[in-house]
């Protein structure tokens, strides 16, 4: 469609006046009111808002729930024991001073004498650790950059038959024919393996009127609960003589020890014994 609009135009080659003729097809475009092509897309590619990168709001991260947090071992507990080969859980939690839970970034598990013990998890279960008495030492990174630490000492890894067993220790006897007796107390103490136990008993034996003392050293084996070994017995401080384990047994989950010697001592007489001790430490 075409229209002609009146316009006066001054022409030097003549003086008659004429029309100019639009056509529609040349007209300007109609102003983007927000529903046709996007802005960016119109003016081409390079072009940025920088208005409205200018009043884009702050996004960096909130880390103020973070702010006077601690850490602290809940698994094991100072003191507690461990016994070996068994799965221990190890768990380190973080805390806001209002008591929230809160998520590390990192942990560090570490053991003053096992250089082998890691882990990196705030809660992991493993059986490798060293048999001993450990300070167990956790290291925990926070989202704010900040590394917190928390120890936990006296954890004690062993045998469950470890352990200081303490009781009562009697002895019947002959010596050089005379009928001795004598009842004392005795202390054995078995290693973080629980297989070696070592101790003394001590008692008063009457002889023709005489106190004598007697001493027993104690070097006995725990093999799965039977116990095997000698008590050597220092009478008057003269000779040590072995008598052996006549029957034996150590109860890791009762934590009792009963142990009975009996054996000749040449040229002398003959002694018998026996053990009745309770676990009174690991």
């Amino acid at each position: 469609m075409r229209f002609a609009l009146p316009v006066l135009v001054s022409l030097s080659a003549c003086s008659t006046s004429a029309a100019v003729l639009i056509d529609e097809d040349t007209a300007p475009p109609p102003v983007d009111t927000g529903t046709g092509t996007p802005l960016d897309t119109a003016l081409g590619e390079g072009w940025t808002d920088e208005a409205s990168a200018w009043t884009e709001e702050d996004t960096e991260p909130d880390f103020s729930a973070y702010e006077g947090a601690y850490a602290r071992i809940v698994s094991p507990q100072a003191g507690s024991l461990v016994p070996i080969g068994e799965l221990q859980t190890y768990t380190v939690e973080v805390r806001s001073p209002d008591g929230q839970l809160l998520t590390p970034t990192g942990v560090i598990w570490q053991s003053n004498i096992d250089p082998d013990f890691q882990g990196t998890e705030a809660s992991f279960e493993t059986d490798a650790i060293d048999p001993g008495v450990h300070t167990l030492t956790a290291l925990v990174d926070l989202p704010n950059g900040v590394r917190l630490a928390h120890s936990v000492a006296g954890v004690r890894v062993q045998d469950p038959a470890a352990g200081v067993y303490a009781g009562l220790f009697s002895v019947d006897g002959t010596v050089n024919r005379i009928t001795i007796t004598c009842t004392g107390n005795a202390l054995v103490a078995f290693g973080d393996l629980g297989f070696v136990g070592e101790g003394d008993a001590d008692c008063l034996v009457s002889l023709l009127g005489v106190d004598v003392p007697m001493t027993w050293l104690f070097d006995l084996e725990n093999d799965g609960g039977v116990i095997h070994g000698t008590g050597g017995v220092d009478l008057l401080g003269w000779f040590t003589y072995d008598i052996p384990v006549s029957e034996g047994t150590l109860d890791a989950d009762a934590g009792t020890l009963k142990v009975d010697f009996d054996g000749p001592i040449p040229f002398i007489g003959e002694l018998s014994a026996f053990l009745d001790a309770q676990r009174v430490a690991p």
